[in-house]
């Protein structure tokens, strides 16, 4: 009788933990994403833009943003990586990365090619000082990233007051 009490409080133990462990495990696997709300449709560009040929698509560029046809206008989209421009946006950074010499605007990175611009990947290691408001915020585990341009980055606090944000990938 005592063998089958003592086997039934192992066994009630057992499906406790069980239980437990899998209430954890599903709500570290909880991902939230907050993403903006709306898609920029323009029906005339910006004076002054600048069109860019990619391939066979061509591209509207303006002060740092890009444009791409669509019906009824203009939709701002991410430069594919490769795309070369003639010059940077104002107030694009220089930028230091694994000691080579980066442009960034906005979530963009630039590479000098002879006296042209190509848009690069994000660069590993990467940090910028502040994300770009059409980023998306995502909540996974606990912690708290941006997605910027295809790219994760990570916030972190590095003295009271002074905030940056790491790159961590494509994926989180």
């Amino acid at each position: 009788m005592k063998r089958q009490q003592t086997h039934n409080t192992l066994t009630t133990l057992l499906v406790f933990f069980l239980c437990l462990s899998i209430h954890y495990t599903t709500q570290a696997q909880r991902v939230v994403v907050k993403t903006p709300h709306s898609t920029t449709v323009v029906r005339k560009l910006p004076t002054g833009t600048t069109v860019i040929k990619h391939g066979a698509s061509a591209y509207h560029m303006h002060r740092g943003v890009y444009y791409r046809p669509v019906s009824g206008g203009f939709t701002i989209v991410r430069p594919p990586v490769g795309l070369v421009v003639s010059q940077l946006p104002i107030g694009y950074r220089r930028v230091l990365i694994g000691g080579k010499v980066y442009f960034y605007y906005h979530g963009i990175y630039y590479k000098r090619r002879l006296r042209r611009y190509k848009i690069v990947a994000a660069p590993a290691k990467a940090m910028i000082k502040t994300i770009p408001v059409r980023s998306t915020t995502i909540y996974k585990g606990g912690a708290t990233y941006y997605k910027v341009n295809g790219v994760y980055y990570e916030k972190v606090i590095l003295s009271p007051g002074k905030t940056t944000y790491y790159l961590i990938g494509e994926t989180i």
